[in-house]
């Protein structure tokens, strides 16, 4: 099971293919040219190709950045052992949802790819429950809630012992910017924030991200919300209208404190698009040995003066 982790290399595979057709086109016109005329079109291949491959990289980066909600899990923290603490190893929980379906999928795709890793054995509502209070055991959750290290220690050791034939990865991130968020969500990793408003701290499951907006899992009521996203100059990001304690009057802003994300392997490219443009390149390397028994010396001489011509 393949996952939309990346749309946006939906766009740039759109891109790729646009430009593609447009250097086999070229390409068909090498036949039955002179030498000097094929070194032309060879060039305006180049060119074709290179700038296809810089727009797809641009249309990738401002487009959204989304993971599919419906694989994550929603269970509320108050059905946990930490019900009033419980939102670390509740978030936790929730990405590890995510992850069971993912790379369960791949897993199961072919025969060559890793074991299935064991996160979550038992979807029901009870199994869940019974894994978020193994990570709240792990992450020490108790009245104070759950330390950051402590949550990057536990999930770590849970990933080790349930991961299948994966390489289990954990980054804690204490500095959140906007760039390490795309780029996780980018490779279809799960990640989770610990917010705060200078007077709660609350862990929070990410599912999408795009400049001005935020989406992701609340453990407080396992629903999915939406908050409107600020980044000022120096990086800092803030929730403008997310508010952690309804019971006052005032919605102070909620800034990004710290991140963490896992992942089961080393990312891998999406193959579409980069198949696409290596087939581009590959075109000219075809064409350039193609033609090579066609050039003469003097026409070698011509294509290397061929800049010094007006």
């Amino acid at each position: 099971m393949r996952s939309r982790v990346l749309p946006s290399a939906l766009l740039t595979g759109t891109v790729a293919r646009v430009f593609c057709a447009a250097a086999l086109a070229l390409f068909a016109k090498i036949e039955h040219k002179t030498a000097l005329q094929n070194f032309r079109l060879l060039k305006a291949l180049t060119g074709f190709l290179m700038a296809g491959f810089l727009l797809g990289l641009q249309v990738a980066s401002a487009a959204v950045v989304s993971l599919p909600e419906e694989l994550f899990g929603h269970l509320d923290q108050k059905d946990t052992n930490c019900a009033s603490q419980g939102c670390g190893p509740t978030a936790v929980l929730n990405s590890f949802v995510y992850l069971q379906l993912y790379y369960g999928g791949i897993s199961a795709s072919g025969p060559k790819t890793p074991a299935a890793p064991t996160l979550i054995s038992d979807f029901s509502h009870d199994g869940l429950v019974s894994v978020a209070n193994t990570l709240g055991t792990l992450m020490e959750c108790c009245a104070l809630g759950t330390r950051s290290d402590l949550l990057a220690a536990g999930k770590k050791t849970y990933l080790s012992g349930h991961s299948g034939g994966w390489d289990p990865m954990v980054d804690w991130n204490q500095t959140v910017t906007s760039k390490w968020l795309t780029d996780n969500l980018k490779e279809g990793v799960d990640v989770e924030l610990l917010v705060t408003d200078g007077n709660f701290t609350h862990y929070i499951t990410v599912t999408g991200y795009t400049n001005n907006t935020l989406s992701f899992i609340d453990p407080k009521g396992g629903q999915l919300m939406t908050s409107s996203l600020s980044v000022d100059g120096s990086g800092r990001m803030t929730l403008t209208n997310y508010d952690l304690n309804p019971g006052s009057p005032e919605v102070p802003p909620v800034t990004i404190d710290e991140g963490f994300s896992e992942r089961l392997a080393s990312p891998v490219p999406e193959p579409a698009t980069y198949a696409l443009l290596m087939a581009g390149f590959a075109l000219l390397g075809f064409a350039a040995r193609h033609r090579e028994k066609g050039l003469s010396k003097d026409a070698l001489c011509l294509t290397a003066s061929e800049s010094l011509l007006p």
